[in-house]
């Protein structure tokens, strides 16, 4: 048992120095989409602050943008809407055919 000692070591060193290579590329991953959302974040509260601007030096121009953003998104659901449906009617369609009379499988034309 003594003989086999250091390979046992060496085997848990190397699996141990595998998992902690792994975690760390899980690390840089995970700190990397943590800095682009905080970049996301900081740019939808600099939009928010830009919007509340515009709401309190141009009132209408503000309402004017905000209908026709509304009208935009509900286009949009719409038209996702629409072909989703389309897509549906699309595969329901399609129905696999039983093989002829003549042959009822892949292993009779053999």
């Amino acid at each position: 048992m003594r003989e086999r000692l250091p390979d046992v070591e060496m085997r848990l060193d190397r699996r141990d120095a595998q998992t902690l290579a792994r975690l760390q590329g899980e690390v840089t991953k995970y700190t990397d989409a943590a800095a682009s959302s905080g970049k996301t974040v900081a740019a939808g509260q600099a939009e928010q602050v830009l919007r509340k601007t515009i709401a309190a030096k141009y009132p209408e121009l503000h309402d004017i943008e905000t209908k026709a953003r509304r009208t935009h998104i509900v286009a949009q659901k719409r038209a996702a809407a629409e072909q989703s449906r389309a897509l549906a009617q699309e595969s329901a369609g399609y129905h696999r055919q039983p093989p002829s009379q003549g042959r009822s499988g892949p292993f009779m034309g053999r």
